[in-house]
């Protein structure tokens, strides 16, 4: 059957656009398009329902690259048992966990920024993250993250900015 068209697709991590097929692959552990940036190659195993190499939810995964990377076909199911995600205001397990927030006018995901070092006229320190939604379709409630490895990056540079203006 073979591996499905990764040029075009869309970053599970980033949201931006994998252009060539150097800087991107399909996750080994779920079958996520993903540029080789993003992944973190060491960790395997899903996190609240999500990937822990790509952070990609496994049921979005194209079924061909599932196939061809030798993972397991994911139904209805599994798709209960592997996505653990509730909403954090009532409990409910019907929760689109990635829901992408589109910049205006621009392919990529909204962006949060830290700057280190604000003030400064170049090399800020600049540390920045996709921003993503959980949303819930029993109550509407919609919660705003960005990855966890993301966030550490974020508060490392949060760290830095306030040590400098002590």
């Amino acid at each position: 059957m073979g591996l499905p068209q990764l040029v075009g697709l869309r970053c599970v991590c980033c949201g931006a656009a994998i252009s060539s097929i150097t800087e991107g692959s399909f996750c080994r552990h779920c079958g996520n398009p993903a540029h080789h940036h993003c992944l973190r190659p060491d960790e395997a195993g899903l996190r609240d329902g999500r990937c822990a190499c790509c952070g990609g939810d496994p049921m979005l995964a194209p079924p061909e690259a599932r196939e061809e990377l030798g993972l397991p076909a994911l139904g209805p199911a599994a798709s209960r048992a592997a996505a653990a995600v509730r909403c954090a205001r009532c409990g409910s397990d019907r929760v689109v966990p990635q829901a992408r927030i589109p910049a205006e006018g621009e392919p990529k995901t909204l962006q949060v920024i830290v700057d280190a070092r604000p003030d400064a006229l170049l090399f800020k320190g600049r540390a920045n993250a996709g921003l993503y939604a959980r949303v819930c379709a029993d109550c509407g409630a919609a919660e705003l993250y960005v990855k966890r490895d993301s966030a550490e990056r974020l508060y490392e540079a949060y760290q830095k900015c306030q040590s400098a203006s002590e």
